[in-house]
């Protein structure tokens, strides 16, 4: 059985990485990835939704990282309030 450390958690890149084969499942999951980013950025004093911040959210990421989202789901995730 494979450690916790050698699995993606949800809400990354690299678990959003594992629906690349269907465009609708991709999104949703690029989806979580920004609703994580959002909860970031609300823990951190931000407000929700701001789209500078999520803007800077976005550009933590690496190339090889921002590879493995769907930026529109990403952006869906994370300027749209929950």
């Amino acid at each position: 059985m494979p450690s916790a450390a050698a699995s993606p958690s949800a809400g990354t890149p690299e678990w959003a990485a594992k629906f690349i084969g269907n465009t609708a499942q991709h999104r949703e999951a690029s989806k979580v990835v920004g609703r994580y980013a959002q909860l970031h950025i609300v823990q951190t004093g931000g407000r929700q939704g701001d789209t500078a911040l999520c803007d800077a959210e976005w550009a933590k990421l690496t190339p090889a990282q921002k590879l493995l989202v769907d930026p529109e789901g990403f952006d869906e995730g994370c300027r749209v309030p929950a």
